[in-house]
């Protein structure tokens, strides 16, 4: 049940994922379209503000972006953590190495997490 949990999370997300990129990329496109169009009539301020705008969407694209997948990547750790706890107390010897592999899956998450923080901070 939980794996089933995990994909319907991961397929709403790609989801939404998606839809926030194709909303914001079809922004783009409008924006500059626009910008073209003013080019040839000479309105400098038109294009200047647009520019802006168009700067403004990138910025909230790329924020929002990470935003999700950091609150996603959180999300797997928690997961991991929790079944490796589960996985402490089940006392199998050979659950050891899907111990190992859990762990190795939340290091990489967390550096993940790191990378981008890091990508976000001026």
């Amino acid at each position: 049940m939980e794996e089933n949990n995990t994909k319907i999370s991961e397929e709403l997300y790609s989801f939404l994922k998606g839809e926030l990129a194709s909303f914001l990329k079809g922004e783009l496109e409008r924006i500059d379209t626009q910008i073209k169009a003013y080019k040839y009539d000479d309105k400098l301020e038109e294009i200047t503000r647009l520019w802006e705008l168009r700067k403004d969407i990138v910025n909230e694209m790329t924020a929002e972006l990470h935003k999700e997948e950091i609150s996603f990547l959180k999300g797997e750790l928690e997961r991991i953590d929790t079944q490796i706890k589960a996985y402490k107390y089940d006392g199998i010897k050979d659950i050891v190495d899907k111990i190992i592999e859990l762990f190795i899956l939340r290091k990489i998450i967390a550096e993940e997490i790191k990378k981008i923080m890091n990508a976000l901070s001026p």
